[in-house]
């Protein structure tokens, strides 16, 4: 194998080496080797001792931190960080930003000063998870303006507390457009147009590898009935059955419904109110009852008691007086669950949800 002739990369002369030794960086002898790592080093002082001492220029910190020893970094670290023995923290700290803090830094700062409760301070539930939630809006750096929410009562404070604000309607013009035209229908009721983003929908970041910013979902928190039927016709095997499902729901559902719960026979016996999806309340629910069965007293007492109220769901075993009921008059939609031994004979063409538990 032949040599090349290559020049050495200190001293500038010539010299031949094979080509398998070849290398970014090739010396004539190990003098050059040592003469070039000697050109490397620099004369710099010690930050602490201000002592000189050589060091390789990529060693160099970019911030001029450099020290002749470990020694006297640890000393220098000392007086820069603590203050008598104690780490220094607050004002007294290197970093401290005051009111120019952050929004992480801010919510880091009041963890450490505010104590954790084990209830919301709102709906008085027991959460371990509760968050931070800010009470004026201004994100201040004061530990009152802030409390601990769970995470259904801070989506609901947060969406209170949005500012809405009206534009004036300056004109509006025909526009002939011979341009195709659709009608578009999303699940979320949001959608995208001419480049603005309506119903307050929040953008999607699913499509963006393609180009598109695609609607997304909303969640509500929508208020729900939930009528037991608490008849003589109904056993505790139904009863247990029932209970199932509700707790179901709230778990499904945490954070999004609130429940009202009622207890019926021929009138409601009683009724519960179950926020974000307390199940231990649902298990300690009474069942009152025994008597007939009658639909009709409960969907009044929805009708003129619970406001707001997108839907109801009714467990019986639809031996009622069902075939009475006039479901124009409600307000809410209804959502009958029929036990496995039930009829819904009465419920048919009727318009209303039926779900048959198995």
């Amino acid at each position: 194998m032949s040599k090349v002739k290559i020049k050495c990369y200190f001293c500038k002369k010539y010299f031949y080496r094979y080509k398998s030794q070849i290398k970014n960086k090739n010396f004539c002898s190990k003098k050059c080797i040592k003469d070039w790592y000697k050109s490397r080093n620099r004369e710099i002082n010690c930050l602490y001792c201000n002592k000189k001492f050589n060091r390789w220029e990529s060693r160099i910190c970019k911030y001029e931190n450099n020290f002749c020893s470990k020694k006297c970094r640890d000393n220098w670290q000392k007086g820069k960080y603590f203050s008598k023995g104690v780490f220094k923290r607050g004002e007294e700290h290197l970093n401290w930003k005051g009111n120019e803090v952050k929004y992480s830094g801010l919510h880091k700062w009041v963890r450490e000063h505010k104590q954790k409760p084990e209830r919301c301070k709102k709906c008085k539930m027991v959460n371990s998870k509760l968050d931070l939630a800010n009470i004026s809006g201004e994100y201040k750096r004061d530990i009152k303006d802030y409390e601990y929410l769970c995470r259904g009562c801070h989506i609901e404070k947060d969406k209170l507390n949005k500012k809405v604000v009206e534009d004036e309607i300056v004109k509006i013009e025909k526009v002939k457009c011979n341009k195709k035209m659709w009608d578009i229908e999303t699940e979320s009721k949001n959608f995208i147009a001419n480049g603005i983003v309506t119903h307050n929908c929040r953008r999607s970041k699913k499509s963006i590898s393609i180009g598109f910013y695609m609607p997304d979902t909303t969640k509500e928190r929508i208020k729900v009935g939930v009528a037991i039927d608490t008849s003589g016709s109904i056993g505790d095997k139904e009863l247990t059955d029932f209970l199932s499902e509700i707790i179901g729901m709230a778990r499904g559902y945490k954070g999004q419904m609130d429940m009202k719960l009622y207890c019926h026979d021929v009138d409601v016996q009683a009724e519960y109110d179950v926020q974000n999806g307390d199940i231990e309340k649902i298990k300690k629910i009474s069942m009152k009852g025994g008597g007939g069965t009658s639909h009709i007293p409960v969907m009044k007492h929805i009708n003129e008691n619970l406001k707001d109220c997108k839907a109801v769901i009714f467990f019986t075993d639809g031996f009622s007086d069902i075939q009475d009921v006039k479901f124009s008059k409600n307000k809410f939609q209804s959502i009958f669950v029929i036990t496995k031994d039930g009829s819904d004979e009465q419920l048919k063409g009727k318009p209303a949800h039926v779900i048959k538990l198995r």
